[in-house]
């Protein structure tokens, strides 16, 4: 049984597992829902197949790992308008949030807030100026601009998954969401020690706190968000790694904590 996340925030580390996908399917296909079993069948692709299958395979058996009562098959998990799943709160006061890259999962739990998380591999081929132009602030993009060339697919990442952390934590959605959140290094680019939110939207200051990590040759960001009038305590997230089936071992990504800005800073509509 694993304590709950009295740190306020668990990350998860889960590689994919060296297993085909029929072996998987045998073994675990009583975890699935009926609607979860007809997502599942509606994929085409072998491999899109097996990381929907294992992402709520491993889901549910590190809910139970809190929650040891609970078979895996047991958890009722939602899904909200906006597409965010959730479980029944009558089961556990654990709100969670996860993403994927094609070679590992990372899952995010609180029970103080609402997280958010992301991950993408450095390796991963993007077009990097013409999305940075796109959807990062004018801030944002001057400094993606003035760094040198080996030193912006980093930023670039860091900035991206910290978005989008902000935007999964926040359910406001990609559309909404990417320039409501506004980053800035400017204070510590040799270190990239200072990632800062400098949100002037008043309803939104003071209500997030984000981190970031380099690991693996991945980049990482999480974000929780606080629900209406509570306020967050101080938070250092705990990470863990699980090798599937069970073997669960600590890690320490570096996570790097973002020092909110309270002045407000006027971005872009």
């Amino acid at each position: 049984m694993l304590p709950p996340p009295s740190s306020g925030l668990d990350i998860w580390w889960v590689p994919l597992p060296e297993l085909d996908y029929e072996t998987l399917l045998t073994g675990y296909v009583d975890c699935l829902s009926p609607e979860e079993l007809h997502r599942l069948q509606s994929r085409r692709l072998p491999k899109g197949q097996f990381q929907f299958l294992f992402t709520r395979v491993a889901l549910r058996h590190l809910l139970s790992a809190y929650h040891p009562l609970i078979a895996p098959g047991e958890w009722l998990v939602y899904r909200s308008g906006s597409g965010r799943p959730y479980i029944s709160q009558a089961q556990t006061p654990l709100s969670f949030n996860l993403t994927h890259t094609h070679d590992c999962l990372i899952f995010a739990f609180s029970q103080y807030a609402d997280p958010g998380v992301d991950v993408e591999k450095l390796s991963r081929a993007t077009e990097f100026e013409g999305i940075a132009k796109r959807y990062f602030s004018i801030q944002e993009y001057s400094e993606f601009l003035e760094l040198p060339e080996t030193e912006r697919i980093v930023f670039f990442y860091r900035l991206w998954t910290l978005k989008e952390a902000a935007v999964k934590a926040s359910g406001l959605g990609l559309a909404r969401g990417l320039r409501r959140f506004q980053f800035s290094q400017r204070q510590g680019r040799d270190s990239l020690t200072d990632l800062i939110d400098v949100t002037d939207q008043e309803e939104m200051r003071g209500k997030f706190q984000f981190w970031s990590a380099r690991f693996r040759d991945h980049v990482i960001a999480a974000s929780l968000v606080s629900q209406p009038g509570a306020i967050l305590p101080d938070i250092s997230p705990v990470s863990r790694s699980l090798i599937w089936p069970g073997t669960i071992s600590g890690i320490d990504p570096g996570w790097i904590k973002s020092q909110s800005r309270n002045s407000s800073t006027n971005l872009e509509p």
